[in-house]
């Protein structure tokens, strides 16, 4: 369970609006950890936790096994995490437009 986690470094990234960087840490956990660091982006916090100098909770699409790290799924946890498309603006349009319109179904 998450609860033996409680004394353990955490390492976690600061999206433009999670200024401490640890909100996705602190809801899966369900409290903020007391001692934690902040990097600027997801692989770096991989790289700081396959480096020893913490434990991290991520996506599970950054899960891999090549970094380093051990990745394990939270089975006692589930909650849902944001995410978004990106592409080049002289994309194809109208590729794109088939794409949008299937994630908003």
């Amino acid at each position: 369970p998450v609860d033996a986690l409680r004394g353990e470094t955490f390492v976690g990234y600061s999206a433009p609006d999670d200024l401490p960087g640890m909100s996705l840490t602190a809801d899966a956990l369900g409290y903020l950890p007391v001692s934690y660091r902040t990097v600027s982006s997801p692989s770096m916090t991989v790289g700081l936790v396959a480096a020893g100098l913490g434990v991290a909770i991520l996506p599970e699409s950054m899960a891999r096994p090549e970094t380093g790290a051990v990745f394990r799924k939270l089975k006692d946890r589930d909650f849902v995490v944001d995410v978004a498309l990106i592409w080049a603006e002289e994309s194809n349009p109208g590729a794109l437009a088939a794409i949008d319109r299937l994630l908003r179904q």
